[in-house]
């Protein structure tokens, strides 16, 4: 996007071309442009967004049960061993300890962005005030987007990490 200031004598754009040449480019992002193979056409552009979230529902689906039968093996032999329950125990306390400091970052984003909301300022014209709204609006984008990242993020560090455990104790010992 771009951002355009402008005025009455000053337009943004005084090329009286600069429509036709907008529209054009968007015509052009409709078709199949061979140069960019990966880029999709304008009008098909939900239809990539949603099989983009169906290949990942599928990556994930396929792995769980064989994580989940891999787990149910492994648990007897885990959860015998002395050392495999502190690491289980320290995992799930990291795990947790995580958890309670992004729930702390979400509480205070939400806190500082409520009290700017809940400022009073002294705007004198429509634009100011459009800028204004427009900024908190991305800001409480920004911590949503920020938060669910985040917690993504530990989600898939979890998996991991007891994917390690389990496979670092599911093996008998050497004897």
């Amino acid at each position: 996007m771009r951002n355009r200031k402008a005025s009455m004598m000053a337009p943004t754009r005084s090329d009286p071309d600069a429509l036709p040449h907008a529209l054009q480019r968007l015509a052009k992002a409709s078709l199949h442009d061979p140069a960019h193979p990966r880029r999709t056409p304008l009008p098909f552009v939900p239809v990539a967004r949603a099989m983009a979230s169906l290949q990942l529902l599928k990556h994930q689906g396929a792995s769980r049960p064989e994580q989940a039968m891999t787990a149910a093996l492994a648990l007897p032999m885990v959860m015998f061993r002395e050392e495999a329950a502190r690491e289980a125990t320290a995992l799930g306390a990291a795990v947790y300890q995580q958890f309670l400091g992004l729930c702390a970052d979400w509480v205070d984003g939400l806190t500082e962005l409520g009290q700017d909301m809940g400022t009073l300022r002294q705007v004198n014209t429509v634009t100011k005030y459009v800028d204004e709204e427009s900024n908190l609006a991305l800001r409480g984008v920004a911590l949503m987007t920020a938060q669910v990242t985040a917690v993504a993020r530990l989600m898939e560090n979890v998996q991991v990490n007891v994917a390690w455990l389990i496979g670092r104790h599911a093996t008998p010992p050497a004897g």
